[in-house]
């Protein structure tokens, strides 16, 4: 396997592989909230203005909407309009949640962006409270979201071909929590990466890593006479400066 070739000709620098299975479902508990409406305005000119009950988060439902309605009233996208969500013109809509935001509106959906956001929802992003309970990490400077130099030079994204099913509107399927999830392959591999520094070093092969796995963790966990050096003091003798959220 590439990974232990690698792992085995360096020392200092090491990887991992992980995958993650997972079955995950979409939508609301209560059935009732699996409903929605749509007010569509055909005009003598041949345009169509679509109101829907969704909200637009940048999630491109809007676009999406559009999209389905051109699709059932044969018409080019070009003679399409959309109408801002409004309870005045379609009411009783429900949240916009659940990865269930077009299926429900539109009767459709897209997952990269998920994946990255999961990355960082398990290595970077880490919550730091002060003994008080202030937090500290209430910034982009302490609190360390992924930008576009986390997402991987190489990153492929397929789809199973024959995973359609007649139970969602062209067989669409929700991409966004399940996608998040996803990222935790990151974690995993980055266990198995220290996993192998351990092996080489002879030491215990059972270790702990809370996520987010930052680097302060990983390097610790990598357990070498580096990491010997530094003191552990009695946690009873002095006050620490931040607190651990479990």
């Amino acid at each position: 396997m590439q990974v232990e070739e690698f792992n085995k000709k360096n020392y200092w620098k090491k990887k991992g592989i992980a995958i993650i299975p997972m079955k995950f479902s979409v939508g609301f508990a209560a059935t009732s909230f699996h409903q929605a409406a749509a007010l569509v305005h055909i005009y003598t000119d041949g345009s169509v203005l679509v109101t829907h009950g969704g909200n637009e988060l940048g999630q491109g439902i809007h676009t999406k909407m559009l999209q389905v309605a051109s699709r059932e009233l044969k018409v080019p996208m070009s003679y399409l309009h959309i109408c801002e969500t409004s309870t005045a013109t379609v009411p009783n809509t429900i949240a916009t949640a659940a990865s269930i935001g077009a299926d429900v509106n539109g009767r459709a959906v897209q997952i990269e962006g998920a994946f990255i956001q999961g990355m960082g929802l398990y290595t970077t992003e880490e919550l730091q409270y002060s003994p008080e309970g202030v937090l500290y990490s209430r910034s982009s400077d302490e609190y360390k979201i992924p930008t576009i130099t986390d997402v991987p030079e190489e990153f492929n994204v397929s789809l199973l071909p024959s995973s359609q099913t007649p139970l969602t509107i062209y067989s669409s399927k929700g991409l966004g929590e399940s996608g998040m999830f996803l990222g935790s392959s990151v974690f995993f591999a980055i266990m198995d990466a220290v996993a192998a520094a351990r092996r080489e070093r002879d030491a215990a092969e059972d270790f702990t890593v809370k996520s987010p796995a930052t680097p302060e963790q990983v390097r610790m966990a990598c357990a070498d006479r580096f990491t010997e050096m530094i003191p552990r003091d009695d946690p009873k003798t002095f006050k620490p400066w931040s607190i651990p959220i479990v």
